[in-house]
């Protein structure tokens, strides 16, 4: 205890000052004031490959209560330290023994109020600090805020918008860009002025107009050129304030902006339009649009229109697996459905396969491969053959990917926009890919598609460089070849947390992907807390860490901090602590709950955490507490679903068995007080309404990555 707190009493005066001694641990030894860590190479940051704990304990950022006047403070029972209250304490800086690596607090209840979350972004992707680090863009409910930020504290601007897209300008740190009008479809760009130095007076000296993605109108053909222009193939998309719009995103350059858009008159919409433009089109000008329903483009020029259709063309689709093939009868035969072997009938029902390379097990039959459903072929054989292996398939793509987009976004350069589906129920034509797609904008190329074999690194979230992206939890892949991925993390390491990619900070001299890609982890309700220093249950738990992907892969992963954050709010935004980097590489942003220490969202000091989400079939995870107070960590759970619309937070009441066990179903929880269910068997416990609601406020925090 006393150790660490020289170390805080240490860093507070300087926002970054390295206060530790260098170690196996890290790649050169910090010295006090010296130049020797920073983007891109980090030097400084730890670059082990171990589980590290969080320290046992934890930095608290606040006066109010603290280790040193309050207990609660030092409890390693969540339960506990979530009477470790702290409204206040913006500005304060902590390095935690961890990573050693400086973290300041940059919001508290006194900077806009108590009652709503805080968050960065619902994903990595877009830039929010201005291209000199002196402000950032965050969400306070359900507006976005313009903060001031000198490095070691931040104030409010007094310039705020709705709930509209901002996103920072790369090239000029007094730009930023903003989404706004019915359905976030005109452009503009705002320019501040600033008096005064940090906390002096903001203005927005101009608020101009960029682009229209509705009105935009070409007077010499009399036709509107972006959403409304007569290709969309759907009659009349109607500007209605409802439309569901995606996340707004620039090229480094800022020559190229990508925002989605659904269309209401398409049952159970997302995105259906997406839409690019630049400033060389013109503010009268067109856009691009892949309507990815239909598969079509419609350009800017209107060399791709109603009457001159273009649809998008696609890779061919890359050879399966080899795969074994059980024979039929002398009527019939065996049908496969290439790259899906467990028959899924309904899979790349686009593409055309032939079947080459079965070895024949018997020497008195042949396999013969004839036409059948789209996406399949049927073997058949005569009498007597006992099976074929080493069978495999190519397919070449015959029809167009139509789906519905989860979300799009610009590449760093200009030349790349990447959308996925995110789930299949966004399929609409019975082709299961998840995505992403690689569009080589204003063409009719997909030059690059994720989700077909292998699939095993296509699953999760995406960040994009100039000439691939970091995808998946451990994978990077060159946009026109997804399917030649490299394993960006050593041999053996297993990722347990759910990731999102912040890749902002890139070598825009060379355009090459030689900057690592900021990585953040965070285990949404599981069931770890690691309070008081226990071991993570895998390296990289919690964390946010920069990968390596370029050069000889895997590469290096350096480690920055630990995000303090529970994961177990209802907000989406805090479950994840998505950490977004900054465009000169020097800090990261994140929201987080502190693991319960900011205080109530009712503006007391202490809060309610919430609880591990729901598990399936959980036997090793709970304990039934016949006690009263906090209770202990493991009998008490706030589930995402189960109809738990008011956030409650439940009690092991009772197990009727031993060990307590989860059951086979998820139960629906009663909202009322005291209200209990019993799990399915062989489920045994019984769970009591709490009547807590989780309600723990949500901060954001700032770490410096570098240490001068």
């Amino acid at each position: 205890m006393k150790n660490l707190l020289a170390i805080v009493l240490f860093c507070l005066p300087a926002f970054g000052q390295a206060a530790y001694s260098g170690s196996a641990l890290y790649q050169s030894a910090a010295t006090y004031g010296a130049a020797v860590c920073g983007p891109p190479t980090y030097s400084c940051l730890n670059i082990s490959t171990a589980a590290v704990p969080l320290p046992a304990q934890i930095p608290v950022w606040g006066t109010t209560n603290t280790p040193a006047n309050n207990t609660n403070c030092t409890s390693s029972n969540p339960y506990v330290f979530q009477q470790c209250g702290n409204l206040v304490g913006a500005g304060i800086v902590q390095t935690p023994s961890d990573f050693g690596m400086p973290i300041v607090r940059c919001t508290d209840a006194n900077t806009l109020g108590y009652a709503s979350f805080w968050g960065t972004r619902d994903n990595g992707e877009p830039n929010i600090f201005a291209s000199d680090d002196s402000w950032i863009s965050l969400k306070y409910g359900n507006g976005d805020y313009i903060l001031s930020f000198n490095g070691n504290s931040c104030a409010y601007t007094g310039i705020s918008y709705g709930d509209q897209p901002v996103q920072a300008s790369h090239t000029n740190p007094n730009v930023a860009y903003i989404l706004e009008g019915v359905d976030n479809s005109q452009l503009y760009q705002d320019t501040y002025t600033k008096t005064g130095g940090f906390g002096g007076t903001w203005t927005v000296a101009s608020h101009a107009e960029l682009f229209d993605f509705i009105n935009s109108y070409n007077s010499s053909t009399s036709i509107y050129n972006c959403l409304q222009n007569s290709y969309n193939g759907y009659p009349g998309w109607i500007a209605s304030g409802s439309n569901w719009t995606g996340v707004f995103t620039t090229s480094q350059d800022d020559t190229l902006f990508v925002e989605s858009f659904g269309n209401n008159n398409i049952s159970n919409s997302v995105g259906v339009y997406l839409a690019v433009w630049k400033p060389s089109y013109g503010l009268n000008g067109g856009c691009d649009i892949w309507n990815t329903v239909t598969g079509t483009l419609w350009k800017h020029d209107g060399s791709c229109n109603i009457t001159t259709p273009c649809p998008m063309t696609y890779q061919s689709y890359p050879t399966t697996p080899a795969f074994s093939v059980t024979p039929g009868n002398a009527s019939g035969g065996t049908t496969v459905y290439a790259g899906t072997t467990g028959g899924n009938s309904n899979a790349y029902v686009n593409y055309s396969f032939a079947v080459t390379g079965c070895s024949i097990s018997a020497d008195n039959g042949t396999f013969t491969a004839s036409a059948s459903a789209a996406g399949s072929v049927t073997l058949s054989n005569s009498a007597g053959v006992s099976g074929a292996t080493g069978c495999s398939a190519l397919g070449t793509q015959v029809g167009p990917d139509m789906f519905k987009q989860h979300e799009a976004f610009a590449s760093a350069g200009d030349s790349y926009i990447l959308t996925d589906a995110s789930a299949q129920n966004y399929m609409l034509n019975g082709v299961y890919s998840e995505g992403p797609w690689v569009w080589v904008e204003g063409t009719t190329t997909i030059a690059g598609k994720c989700g077909l074999y292998p699939t095993t690194y296509c699953t999760g979230h995406f960040g994009e460089g100039y000439s691939g992206l970091a995808v998946g939890q451990k994978w990077h892949a060159p946009f026109t070849s997804l399917n030649s991925a490299a394993n960006i993390f050593a041999a053996g390491i297993d990722i347990c947390d759910d990731d999102h990619f912040s890749w902002n900070h890139v070598d825009t001299t060379t355009q090459a992907d030689d900057y690592p890609v900021m990585i953040s982890w965070q285990d949404v309700g599981g069931t770890y807390s690691l309070l008081g220093g226990s071991t993570p249950p895998c390296p990289y738990y919690d964390e946010i860490d920069l990968t390596q992907t370029s050069g000889t892969l895997p590469g290096t992963t350096w480690r920055a901090a630990h995000n303090f954050n529970s994961g177990w709010s209802w907000n989406f935004e805090v479950q994840n602590a998505i950490t977004l980097e900054s465009y000169t590489g020097k800090y990261a942003v994140w929201v987080t709950d502190g693991e319960g220490q900011f205080g109530s969202t009712s503006g007391t000091t202490s809060c309610n955490v919430g609880g591990p989400d729901w598990q399936r079939s959980d036997n090793t995870d709970f304990t039934a507490y016949p006690g009263s107070g906090p209770g202990i960590f493991s009998n008490y759970i706030m589930p995402q679903n189960g109809g738990n619309s008011g956030n409650f937070i439940y009690q092991v009441q009772s197990c009727s068995g031993t060990p307590c066990a989860t059951g086979p179903t998820e139960p629906t929880f009663p909202q009322g007080a005291s209200a209990t269910v019993t799990e399915t068997p062989p489920g045994n416990i019984t769970w009591v309404n709490t009547n807590n609601v989780s309600n723990c406020r949500s901060d954001i925090l700032i770490v410096k990555l570098y240490d001068n």
